[in-house]
């Protein structure tokens, strides 16, 4: 009658696993009295991952009115190491065994469901799954394999080679960082002002010998309706753009963050669209994705991103509940912690590192002039010599401010400071308008009045920039806007 008057299903249903229904079949018939009538429908969710919490909290000894199968610090505390040594009575530690035997195979690892007991067969698929999920190879299941098994996070409490944070890394910052055994440091190259890297912090992070996870992810947190082919396009750019005046080397992977909780028809209709066109406009580097363990394996899928960055301490999204860990991921965010020195209290997440794929460890020579920089009005820059012919110029802005935006614009006037050898071969003057959209603006624009995409130079005249500030297309002394700029000089001697 549960069954019936429900709308569970209880048989196999497209892109269900038999074994998985028969994992779900022996819950009911062993712990329904804790975990209520469950599906029996071969797909491993949040339903039946949280059905095999209440299962563990059973043989810990929990009443039904505390198995809730929420993984708190009680059921931590009670976890068993199995094999016990004799410490458990030969039926409790069967059944920790079907438990682990259970969740190894919702895992995604091959396992004889059937057994009860500890076997060789069972060590060998534990040291595997502790290997992959970078977790110390003991053989035995114990507070981190349990975790791991269960959580997406795993043990929050465990140790980490890698962070990332919000925080400005300067200071003692540096030290804190490297007292807890850190090695690589996620930082954003875009994400909102007091957010982003500058160029300092990443030469300081670089320099103390750290290694640098760039992250790419829009101002706050964007609902999956900002995710488009379209936004792809745009943000591939802009990531690209600050990547590269970072000097950050060709080929370095950066991972695009989807701080969200799509469900799989959104993953379809927005999130693919979106990294596709990243991939198709990304260039220089590599497509990384941050986001939960279905929207990282989805995209991977796709073959639109080599690797992943798993938001693992969302626990609650429904992403991760129920989901395999990715098996090509290469850092793991899995839980926050704050710390406090004599600069302050600030926090940074614990992430793992598989070590697949290398963080960003040293910095490209810079071949090219510009940077991010705020100014408001006019400023004019020294002048200086290029010893190359065609000048490019790729250049964004923006106010900080969404309404402002739409009236205000930023102009990048290229001028020579003296005279030319041959006016008809070189050029004097060209005007670059930026509109302060978050989008790269560049020459190309312009084809039409110019009929090139690039500035002529005469290697032995010096040339100028003009910053200037314009509302509704008039010069604004007060206005302020954020500029990030490359100018890049190609071409022959």
């Amino acid at each position: 009658m549960k069954a019936l008057l429900s709308m569970d299903q209880f048989k196999l249903v497209n892109g269900g696993d038999e074994t998985i229904r028969q994992i779900q079949q022996k819950l009911n018939n062993k712990y329904e009295d804790y975990t209520g009538l469950i599906p029996c429908d071969g797909l491993y969710g949040r339903q039946m991952n949280k059905a095999l919490i209440i299962a563990l909290q059973k043989l810990e000894r929990y009443s039904k009115e505390d198995a809730t199968g929420n993984f708190g610090a009680g059921t931590k505390s009670k976890l068993p190491i199995i094999p016990s040594g004799g410490k458990l009575s030969e039926q409790k530690e069967s059944d920790f065994i079907e438990l682990i035997r259970y969740a190894l195979y919702c895992n995604g690892y091959a396992i004889d469901i059937v057994s009860n007991v500890w076997s060789t067969q069972l060590m060998d698929v534990l040291f595997e799954f502790q290997e992959d999920r970078c977790i110390e190879r003991l053989g035995l299941c114990e507070v981190n394999t349990w975790m791991s098994l269960l959580v997406s996070t795993g043990n929050p409490d465990r140790a980490c080679t890698a962070c990332d944070t919000i925080y400005g890394i300067r200071g003692a910052r540096i030290q804190d960082l490297k007292n807890r055994g850190i090695s690589s440091i996620g930082r954003y190259i875009i994400g909102g002002e007091g957010k982003e890297i500058d160029d300092e912090e990443l030469k300081t992070i670089i320099d103390n010998g750290f290694k640098f996870i760039p992250i790419f992810q829009e101002n706050g947190t964007p609902n999956v309706n900002y995710f488009t082919a379209e936004q792809g396009k745009i943000d591939a750019n802009r990531a690209e753009l600050k990547a590269r005046t970072f000097c950050i080397p060709q080929n370095s992977i950066i991972y695009f963050a989807v701080d969200t909780d799509p469900v799989d028809t959104e993953i379809t209709n927005n999130i693919l669209p979106y990294f596709e066109a990243i991939k198709n406009n990304l260039t220089y580097y590599r497509v990384g994705v941050y986001g939960t363990r279905n929207v990282c394996q989805r995209v991977m899928n796709q073959s639109y991103a080599l690797t992943c960055y798993v938001s693992d301490l969302s626990t609650g999204y429904s992403g991760n509940m129920g989901f395999k860990m990715p098996v090509n991921w290469n850092f793991d965010q899995f839980a926050g912690l704050t710390m406090s020195n004599s600069d302050g209290t600030w926090a940074v997440d614990k992430v793992a590192s598989s070590g697949k794929y290398p963080a960003v460890s040293n910095l490209a020579s810079k071949n090219f002039n510009g940077g991010t920089f705020t100014f408001t009005g006019k400023n004019v820059a020294e002048p200086r010599k290029y010893d190359k012919r065609n000048l490019r110029i790729y250049a964004m802005a923006s106010t900080g401010n969404v309404e402002k935006d739409k009236n205000t614009s930023v102009t990048i006037a290229v001028k020579a400071a003296g005279k030319v050898s041959n006016p008809q071969y070189y050029d004097t003057e060209m005007v670059l308008g930026v509109k302060c959209d978050g989008k790269i603006h560049d020459f190309s624009e312009f084809e039409e009045y110019y009929r090139k995409d690039f500035m002529r130079l005469d290697t032995d005249t010096e040339y100028y920039i003009e910053y200037e500030v314009c509302e509704d297309l008039e010069p604004a002394p007060k206005g302020r806007a954020t500029v990030t700029i490359m100018m890049e000089a190609t071409g022959l001697s």
